[in-house]
This record gives structure tokens, C-alpha cells and sequence, in this order.
């Protein structure tokens, strides 16, 4: 049996975009992202009153040493608002010379997707096996919970790239 599932869609109203005290706060109901001007990260997302991120994103690739992060001195961060949505455009480059664009695009409600583009060639063109996106989380969560389109409609129960699971911070066994 196929199962079906339904995403909360977006709100009609984007959120609200603001800056002070070096941030850019993307605020809309119940929810806050703020961004660190001089990284172009983000610093804090929180929902509801509780924080969801602490950090990120960042580049994550199996097999390649990437170091730290600079932001673009010109245009490391970047907001405005498209339609319903604030998107956020973070260019800048890692310690071994990877060039990224990430374009994260929040809704009033709180929906943040994020999209990453390798604007320079990779050092290695093999050994790669997973590259993505990953976010900080706070201490105290105990497990993460993802739905998401993969490459094939069916994985092992247990695998690390499957469709849809939940990460134990501590696994039994």
C-alpha cells in the first residue's frame, strides 16, 4: 500500500525581515531565524519558543577536508523578499578553496528549505559518496525525524539515506 503524505503548504504572507545588532532576523507566526551578518550563517532558529538550529548550513561532503568557512566580502548575505517568501541568498567559500551558493527560502510559517550550488569544481572528482547539507542542533535533542524525495522510491529499513526515518541521538545496542 502507497502511502500518501501531505506538507503543510505555505502561508500567503512572507515573513518579516529585519536587521539590527549585526543580524537579519526572518521572523513570521511563532518563529524567528536569525542570521550573523559578519558569517552569513545562521545563528538561531526557533519555533514556538523552542531552538531547532543553532548553526548552518554548511557544506557536508564524505571525502573532502573542507575547513572554515568565509563569507563573500561583498555579498556574503544577501535578503529580499520573492513572493511569499524571504530568500536568503549566503555565497562564500571553505579553507580548501570550495566555492558555495546556498539560497534558503523561509515562508511565513516557518517552512525553510535550502538549496546548495558548488559555484567552483570540486578538488577530487571521485570519492564522494555523500555530499549535502547540514544544519546544528541544540544538545538536548534526542532524535531527528525526515521525510524527503530521494534518488529511489525504496531503501533498506535501516539505511543512512532512506526516504523517510528517525536518528536516535543515543541507538539501543
Amino acid at each position: 500500500a502507497e502511502m500518501e503524505y501531505h506538507f503543510t503548504p505555505a502561508s500567503e504572507n512572507p515573513p518579516q525581515v529585519q536587521e539590527k545588532d549585526g543580524e537579519i532576523l526572518v521572523s513570521g507566526t511563532g518563529f524567528t531565524v536569525a542570521f550573523d551578518k559578519e558569517t552569513g550563517l545562521i545563528s538561531r532558529a526557533a519555533c514556538q519558543g523552542e531552538t531547532l538550529i543553532t548553526g548552518g548550513p554548511y557544506l557536508h561532503v564524505t571525502g573532502m577536508e573542507l575547513g572554515a568557512w568565509t563569507p563573500d566580502s561583498a555579498d556574503g548575505i544577501s535578503v529580499r523578499t520573492e513572493g511569499r517568501y524571504a530568500a536568503v541568498t549566503l555565497k562564500g567559500c571553505y579553507a580548501n578553496g570550495q566555492q558555495v551558493q546556498f539560497d534558503i527560502k523561509i515562508s511565513g510559517n516557518g517552512i525553510l528549505t535550502t538549496d546548495y550550488t558548488l559555484t567552483s569544481a570540486p578538488e577530487t572528482e571521485s570519492g564522494l559518496k555523500e555530499v549535502g547539507i547540514s544544519y546544528d542542533i541544540p544538545q538536548d535533542v534526542e532524535s531527528v525525524s525526515w521525510l524527503r524525495e530521494g534518488m529511489y522510491s525504496a531503501y533498506p529499513e535501516d539505511h543512512i539515506g532512506r526516504n523517510e526515518g528517525t536518528a536516535r541521538k543515543i541507538r539501543e545496542g
